[in-house]
This record gives structure tokens, C-alpha cells and sequence, in this order.
């Protein structure tokens, strides 16, 4: 059969929010999808959107005693967890003020560390305090959390929740994975994450657990990248990606040739980056038009109504992605792909996990992964335990995944990623307006933790667990006013940018006990 193109296929086609439900070891719990307005933000792109709306997946937890509820991204290309992101300087304080607040005036169990630090993402930044408080995620606390309050920040709308080990290995203190297992919460640092597709009402986070009606066939170990192996240097979830190809309605597929690219699976950013000869192969087997102003491909929008995926494999599984995830709309008559060129630190983003199911097992630095689907009346979870079989070999209860095009045998090697090319198509229609931002570059480590502008610091600095002494069976609970010096600490590169897109969707999040 013919090697696929988008004319040919072109021409051929002419919950909202579920309830808490509590079960036996388990809390599964929704958490509200955010509308940032109608633009799609990433680190170093941004440009206005029809079909997909910013959003971020935002989980709820109580902070302090009493609690206070806030909103948090939940991002697994950074580690730390803080809170209270200034407004006034975010892009949207809309948005931004429909997070909650922290008072740590208000909170009984507020230790003050006296520590601060800067820490610097794709899109934004924030320098915050360090404090130590009661974290509840639904019925699942922990009374000994360290987080961040922001002394001040730029560019980030809600305060984060990261999921990624320290970028060096050197951790400055316990990440809330570690307090939820030293507190019993969960039996190991594991976690499984299910975005869902953009018609799709609703994504999961459930932490020590894996829900089986979430995803089909069986769930392949794909080993985490050691540090010393990945292209910065930095530790994240890098995976090994060896090969990516685009299936056509027909099955017809066209795949690359075998290769071996890292990429961070990474929550934090709405689109996918690729080296330069994967990024170019996509857009031209696409048909599309390089728009060199903005780094992107312009394509035929009809290519979102069809059934057709691009495809990534890995050691023994293979993800597809349906078009309609994979090409973001711009307005009406135009389109781009969603993927970008970056030869320093690949990333598979929100685009590309929004048809994966993926457990994450930072004990045993494996990542789990399976096609995403939805099946059942609700969810069926497993917890998991520890040791170097905590994951458990399961196999999805669904069928196959949605509307995903049947792969037949007519696979072709017409996907060339073998090099850069010249470009021969380049866009020549109205500009599309971009605001392109800082980028994140490669993760950088180093930096030390300081004294807070206000506050009285104990001995200490930068090293592993520096805040650790701050932990106790019974702190002193000390509830201090907020610093109003705005001086930036020095800090680590925190990794990947928070924002995230989707459409349609709510998210929800699970503990399993």
C-alpha cells in the first residue's frame, strides 16, 4: 500500500467533576478544571487557540490548622510544592485569584523555617519561603510537610505540586512522595497519572495506586534514564524513545527508523518537543508549511477530523496520539502542529500523555506505560506496594483505546528521521501572533538555600535534606506574619514550565492508602 500523506487522507474522509468515593485503602476524589482563556501557553510559544482553551490540571488540598483549600498544578517535570503566586504579576489574575490563598498567619501548625530560595521555570518563576504545615490531599494528610509560600513570583498562575525527583539527586528536603511514605500514606513513591484525550470528561492522579479502567493491554516497565545518561544531566522521568511514525485511517502507518532519543514525560507542557529531524519529519509528512517566525508547522485543519494518530514507541509499546490532540487550531482556517524543535532537552508533554497511561515508581526509577482508554462504571484500583515488584504486572480492562484507527500489516519506512532537511514548503499567510517567552533550556542545577529577607535563619544552606532539621514528632507551631522583602534568594532551575492544555476535561485525584 501507498505510503501515507495527507492529501491522500484528506481526499478518503471529504463528568465533569465525580464525586469523593471512598473504598477500602483507597480515596479517589475530584479536583475543578481551570479555563485560563483562550490561549496556548507553553515555555518558550504562546499563541491564541480555538479548540483548546488553556487549562491547567489542578489539584485541591488544605494547607495549615484550620485548613485552607488552594489550588495546585500538578506537574511532574518539577518537585516542589508551594503556594501563593502573586497575582499581580501572573498574566491573569483572573484566573490566578480563583486559587485560594494561604494565610500562615491563620494556621496553628505553621512551623517558620527561615529558609528561602529562588526557583525558575520555563514560564515563570518564583522565589518562596520555607515552611512547615499540615498537607491534606481529601482524608489523606501529613503533619510534617515542608512547602514553599511565595515571596514573590512572574508568570505562574497557581502554585505547583511537583512529582519529579531533585534535578541534581540533592534534594534540600523530603518532597511530599517522601512524607506521604514516611507518614504511611502511601506504601512506596509511586504514582499513576491518566490526562485523557480532549473530548474526554475525565483525567486521574492517583497516588500508590493504578486504575484498570483506565487504560488497555498490559503495562510495559520502561526504565528511567540514569542521570549521568540523559542529555542535561538532570534527573527527571527521561524515558527512551525509539521510534515515532503516523498511521492513517487506512492503517497504513509510516515509521521511522529505529532510533534512540530521551525524552521527559512531563505534565508541565501543553506541547511536545522533539530534535530538529523528527520535528521536520512530522511536519512535512504532514503537509505542513514551516513558519520560521515561530518555530512551528501550519496544517490543513481537516487533519483533526480524521482518524489518524502519530505514533511513539518505546522498548515494547507503542503509544498513538489521535490528530485531534496532536494539532492545535488557531483560528477558523489554521493550524500547527504540536510539536517543536529542541536538541537540548526533548519533551513528551500534556499533547502526547493525554493518550497514555503512565505509573511513575521513583523507588525503583521505572516508568509504566499503556495505551489510554475508558471503560467500566467507574474506577477499579490496585494499590501499590513496595519493593522491586511494587508495580503490578496488570493488564487493562478496556478494549482498545477510542477511536484509534485499526494498524494494520502496510507498515512503510517513509517517516525520515534520519537528518535535518531544507524545508520546501514555508508559510507565507498572516502572521501568527507569538509571544515567545524565556525557554527553558537545559535544567541547571546548584544554587543554596538562604535566608528569608525577614526571617531569622538557623545554620544550614544548600545539601541534601538541609531543611530536614526543621522536622520533629512535635514541632513548636510558630505562626509567623509573611515576609514583605521581595529579594530574590539564589535557586535552582526547577525544570519544566507549569502550563498545560486541554479542553473538556475534569481531573481527578486518588490516594490509596
Amino acid at each position: 500500500m501507498p505510503s501515507f500523506t495527507l492529501a491522500l487522507w484528506l481526499g478518503a474522509a471529504a463528568i465533569a467533576a465525580a464525586g469523593l468515593i471512598q473504598g477500602d485503602g483507597y480515596v479517589h476524589a475530584s479536583v475543578r478544571e481551570i479555563n485560563l482563556g483562550p490561549h496556548l501557553q507553553r515555555r518558550q510559544h504562546s499563541v491564541p487557540i480555538e479548540n483548546m482553551d488553556t487549562i491547567r490540571y489542578l489539584m485541591t488540598a488544605s494547607i495549615g490548622t484550620p485548613g485552607q483549600q488552594v489550588s495546585l498544578i500538578v506537574d511532574t517535570g518539577s518537585s516542589e510544592l508551594w503556594v501563593n503566586p502573586d497575582c499581580a504579576t501572573s498574566g491573569d489574575q483572573d484566573s490566578c485569584s480563583q486559587g485560594g490563598t494561604f494565610d500562615r498567619k491563620k494556621s496553628s501548625t505553621l512551623v517558620d523555617t527561615g529558609e528561602s530560595k529562588a526557583l525558575f521555570y520555563g514560564s515563570g518563576n518564583a522565589t518562596v519561603e520555607y515552611v512547615v504545615d499540615t498537607v491534606t490531599i481529601r482524608s489523606a494528610t501529613v503533619k510534617q510537610q515542608i512547602l514553599g509560600v511565595a515571596l514573590e513570583s512572574d508568570n505562574i498562575n497557581f502554585g505547583l505540586i511537583g512529582f519529579a525527583p531533585a534535578t541534581d539527586g540533592q534534594a534540600d528536603y523530603p518532597y511530599l512522595l517522601d512524607t506521604l511514605v514516611k507518614e504511611g500514606v502511601i506504601k512506596s513513591r509511586t504514582f499513576s497519572l491518566d490526562l485523557r484525550g480532549s473530548d474526554e470528561p475525565i483525567g486521574a492522579l492517583i497516588l500508590g495506586g493504578i486504575d484498570t479502567n483506565r487504560f488497555t493491554g498490559s503495562l510495559v516497565k520502561i526504565p528511567i534514564i540514569p542521570v549521568s545518561q540523559t542529555p542535561s544531566g538532570t534527573d527527571r522521568y527521561w524515558a527512551l524513545l525509539t521510534g515515532v511514525g503516523l498511521t492513517g485511517p487506512d492503517g497504513t502507518t509510516d515509521k521511522s527508523a529505529a532510533f534512540k532519543v530521551p525524552v521527559i514525560l512531563d505534565s508541565g507542557t501543553t506541547v511536545t518537543r522533539l530534535p530538529s529531524p523528527l520535528f521536520e519529519a512530522f511536519g512535512e509528512k504532514l503537509g505542513g508549511e514551516y513558519d520560521p517566525q515561530n518555530e512551528w508547522f501550519v496544517v490543513d485543519c481537516r487533519a483533526r477530523n480524521l482518524s489518524a494518530t502519530a505514533d511513539f514507541y518505546f522498548d515494547g509499546k507503542t503509544i498513538q496520539v489521535l490528530l485531534k490532540d496532536f494539532v492545535f487550531q488557531v483560528d477558523a482556517t489554521t493550524c500547527i502542529v504540536g510539536v517543536f524543535p529542541d536538541d537540548q532537552e526533548p519533551i513528551l508533554g500534556a499533547n502526547f500523555l493525554r493518550a497514555a497511561y503512565v505509573v511513575f515508581d521513583q523507588d525503583n526509577r521505572n516508568i509504566h506505560m499503556a495505551q489510554a482508554a475508558s471503560c467500566g462504571s467507574g474506577p477499579s484500583i490496585q494499590s501499590i506496594g513496595s519493593g522491586s515488584s511494587a508495580v503490578p504486572s496488570v493488564t487493562g480492562q478496556c478494549t482498545s483505546g477510542a477511536a484509534l484507527p485499526t494498524v494494520g500489516t502496510a507498515v512503510t519506512t517513509g517517516l525520515d528521521t534520519t537528518g535535518t532537511r531544507a524545508l520546501t514548503k514555508t508559510y507565507t499567510g498572516p502572521a501568527i501572533t507569538a509571544s515567545l517567552g524565556g525557554g527553558p533550556g537545559p535544567v541547571s542545577t546548584g544554587g543554596s538555600l538562604t535566608a528569608a529577607p525577614t526571617a531569622t535563619a538557623s545554620s544550614g544552606g544548600g545539601g541534601p535534606n538541609s531543611l530536614s532539621k526543621f522536622l520533629s514528632d512535635k514541632p513548636s507551631t510558630t505562626a509567623s506574619a509573611s515576609p514583605t522583602s521581595t529579594s530574590k534568594a539564589a535557586g535552582t532551575r526547577a525544570g519544566v514550565g507549569a502550563g498545560m492544555a486541554v479542553v473538556g476535561m475534569s481531573f481527578v485525584v486518588a490516594c490509596v492508602l
